[in-house]
C-alpha cells in the first residue's frame, strides 16, 4: 500500500506559516491598542487631575502667573489627550486590518485543509477497493477460476 501524498501539501505548509504570521501581527496590533487604550485613560485623568487642582482655589485670590501656568499645563493635557485619542483609533483600525488578514489567512488554510482531507477520504476508498479487488482476486483463484460456481 503506498502512503498518501496531498500534491498541494508545500502550500498548505505555506497558508500555516501565514496564519501564524497574521496571528501575530494581529497580536501586536491588539497590544499596541491597549496600550494607546491605557495612554488615553492616563492623559485623560492627568487632564482631569488639572482641572480638579485648579477649581481648588476657591475665592482666594488668583495668582496670575500660576493661573497662566496651570492652563498651559491643562492645554498641554488636552492636546495629549486629543493625541492619544487618534493614536487608538488609528489603533483599532490597526487591528481591524489585521484582524481581516488573518481571518482571510485562516480561511485560506482551512480550504486547503479540507481539500487534503477529501483527498485523503478518496484515497483511502481506493486503497481499500485495491485491496478488495485483490482478495476477491485470490478467493476466486482458490475456487479454481469459476467464481465461486462448480460445475
Amino acid at each position: 500500500m503506498a502512503a498518501f501524498r496531498f500534491r498541494l501539501e508545500q502550500l498548505l505548509a505555506l497558508r500555516r506559516v501565514e496564519r501564524d504570521a497574521q496571528g501575530a501581527a494581529l497580536a501586536r496590533a491588539r497590544a499596541a491598542e491597549d496600550g494607546a487604550r491605557r495612554h488615553l485613560r492616563e492623559t485623560a485623568a492627568q487632564r482631569a487631575r488639572l482641572l480638579a487642582e485648579a477649581r481648588q482655589g476657591g475665592g482666594a485670590p488668583v495668582d496670575i502667573e500660576a493661573w497662566n501656568a496651570g492652563r498651559a499645563d491643562y492645554q498641554g493635557a488636552r492636546t495629549q489627550e486629543a493625541a492619544a485619542t487618534d493614536r487608538l483609533r488609528a489603533a483599532e483600525v490597526d487591528v481591524q486590518r489585521a484582524q481581516g488578514a488573518y481571518l482571510e489567512a485562516r480561511r485560506e488554510e482551512r480550504v486547503l485543509g479540507r481539500l487534503r482531507e477529501r483527498r485523503r477520504e478518496e484515497w483511502q476508498a481506493s486503497e481499500a477497493a485495491a485491496d478488495q479487488a485483490a482478495l476477491d482476486d485470490i478467493v476466486g483463484r482458490r475456487r479454481g477460476g469459476t467464481g465461486g460456481i462448480r460445475g
